[in-house]
């Protein structure tokens, strides 16, 4: 038996641990790795033969650790762990569906890219299912099936910002462990491709398996630590980081799994795996995305969508344009001007008009030639209507209902 004075354990003077005879308090030489107490108290807990029978501790190290049966984090923060922004692609400013008709960039989830040359007409939209816990995917229906050669490519893209980056150490040996992890159903089955990127050279290929077709399943992929020694990307505003979903790359883009310090950004696939562009109307969803740092990949961080939606006005956001009022100018007052202000985006951003405004002059509707909307940096853009036919000097001038988009994305 044994208790535990508040500085010792004490212990009967024959008593042995790992067959280390120990005197009345202390061991008399070497070390022990286990011990088996019978009886005693810490802290006045009394103890069964192994374990404490009742109370709590204050202190407690591992090198995993699981709550009901989810693992928690091997490193960093246990809040805002989540890189990716939009992982549960709830966010579609961009509009819920497109056919991807040509080479461009094209859109649906927000932060997220579909390219392609395959000139397939694949459909891309939000689509409303998801694995428990989700309501929203990114889903890929592909149109007439075309199969990827030489430098062909097809893939679906993500790019982080390169002050979201910096805790990753790449391009060292003390380079961080960075694992993703992300739901997908398929109506194809086998081994897929998923592509790590900076903005130059440098790349990490890994694979992922559907199991069972039109199914969810979970998957998640680990950069090891200390692999990523060669880095070529922004640590401020631009390219920091690009993930990228092998659907259709050609032989040229592709590559084996794992780190390639000479691997080009721009090839994103990976050798042999299954080229989703190829087979007609063969679809492919994603959601759940989640990249954190650490070896373990954790339960998907949930924001509320008012945060994650204001999270994504970084690189896009429409804007209303509704009883703005505006400046005229010249002798008969025929253009007119204004500054509209948005909270900061990520660069000086594009602008698209959706709904051309209507004007009014005094109360009556007017027409006019030209409307545009001229960003001038990251928080500010001026507002033209020009070739008013009514003439409009010194008079009060409102534009109404209009919607333009400004896009700042990388």
């Amino acid at each position: 038996s044994a208790s535990y004075d508040g500085t010792n354990w004490v212990l009967g003077a024959a008593t042995g641990i790992d067959g280390t005879v120990i005197g009345a308090t202390t061991p008399a030489a070497g070390s022990f790795t286990t011990a088996d107490i019978d009886g005693g108290t810490i802290d006045g807990t009394v103890i069964g033969g192994t374990t404490p029978a009742a109370g709590t501790f204050t202190d407690a190290a591992s090198d995993s650790l699981t709550v009901n049966g989810n693992a928690y984090p091997s490193d960093g923060a246990l809040s805002n762990r989540n890189i990716i922004l939009n992982g549960a692609m709830q966010v579609a400013q961009y509009g819920t569906s497109v056919t991807a008709a040509g080479t461009s960039a094209y859109s649906t989830a927000d932060r997220y890219k579909f390219q392609t040359n395959l000139n397939t007409d694949s459909v891309l939209s939000q689509a409303e299912d998801g694995p428990d816990g989700f309501d929203r995917s990114f889903k890929l229906t592909v149109g007439t099936g075309a199969t990827p050669i030489t430098s062909d490519f097809g893939r679906l893209y993500y790019r982080v910002e390169g002050y979201d980056i910096d805790q990753f150490a790449l391009g060292s040996v003390a380079s961080e462990a960075v694992t993703l992890s992300f739901w997908v159903k398929s109506s194809v089955a086998g081994t897929y491709g998923v592509k790590f990127a900076g903005d130059g050279l440098g790349a990490y290929t890994a694979s992922y398996t559907v199991d069972v077709i039109n199914t969810w399943e979970h998957k998640s992929v680990t950069i090891p630590a200390g692999v990523w020694t060669t880095y070529n990307g922004s640590t401020t505003n631009g390219i920091g980081f690009q993930i990228a979903w092998d659907l259709g790359e050609g032989p040229d883009r592709s590559n084996a799994v794992g780190y390639d310090a000479t691997e080009a950004s721009g090839d994103m696939g990976l050798t042999g795996a299954v080229k989703i562009l190829a087979t007609t109307g063969a679809t492919w969803q994603i959601t759940g995305v989640q990249l954190e740092l650490g070896d373990t990949a954790t339960p998907f961080e949930h924001r509320g969508f008012g945060q994650e939606l204001a999270l994504c006005h970084r690189y896009a956001r429409t804007y209303p344009i509704n009883r703005l009022s505006m400046c005229p100018e010249g002798s008969l007052g025929d253009n007119t001007q204004a500054g509209i202000q948005y909270a900061p985006m990520r660069a000086t951003p594009t602008s698209t008009n959706i709904t051309v405004p209507s004007i009014v002059v005094n109360g009556s509707a007017a027409a006019y030639g030209t409307f545009l909307v001229v960003p001038s940096s990251t928080t500010d853009a001026a507002v033209l209507a020009q070739g008013i036919t009514a003439s409009a000097y010194g008079a009060s001038v409102l534009l109404t209902t209009g919607i333009v988009f400004l896009d700042a994305e990388l």
